[in-house]
């Protein structure tokens, strides 16, 4: 009796439907892809993200180096020594440039000799020059006294890639001792 029963257990198994006891080929090839694509869309955002920290590095240095050299020109000109002369050095990577021009220009309306009126010196006063600006201001009051201001650039320039990037700082000199050479009877 008991192998007819073994026997009719075993009949009985076969009938029914197995239980899956793994995963079709079907199904891990979705897996696979579906794995994937999370892993290349982390691999894009953490490439991006260490470009963006790259690029905020070299702005973090080029910045301080930028500060470092206003830092030393304005030391200069507060000796009231003779202006720097323009400069251009390479480094390993950020080409530092510090040039000067004539300010009056970078004042508002140039160094141009037009008519400044009463009201124009009280408009500066008052903080409203509007389309005046400061410079034909300057050239008025003091003729002759334009040519010694200067504006100083320094650039920090620098390449990420196939592109050209740069952090600026401006100051403004006046060439004192220049001005005291050139102009006697002005500065007695």
């Amino acid at each position: 009796m008991t192998s007819s029963l073994a026997r009719n257990d075993h009949d009985r198994r076969l009938a029914e439907p197995q239980a899956r006891g793994g995963f079709t080929l079907l199904e891990v090839l979705a897996a696979v892809m579906i794995f994937a694509a999370v892993i290349t869309v982390l691999i894009g955002s953490t490439s991006e993200t260490i470009h963006r920290a790259q690029i905020s590095r070299d702005r973090l240095q080029a910045s301080e180096i930028a500060d470092r050299e206003m830092a030393m020109l304005e030391a200069i000109l507060s000796q009231q020594e003779s202006l720097p002369e323009d400069k251009e050095e390479l480094g390993e990577e950020f080409m530092v440039r510090m040039w000067s021009e004539p300010a009056l220009d970078n004042l508002g309306g140039g160094g141009g000799r037009g008519e400044i009126s009463g009201n124009s010196v009280q408009a500066l006063a008052t903080g409203g020059l509007g389309a005046v600006g400061i410079g034909p201001l300057i050239a008025a009051q003091a003729p002759g006294i334009d040519v010694f201001l200067r504006r100083y650039e320094i650039r920090v320039e620098w390449t990420d890639g196939a592109v050209l990037d740069s952090v600026r700082r401006t100051t403004f000199a006046f060439d004192w001792q220049a001005a005291r050479e050139a102009l006697p009877d002005f500065f007695k």
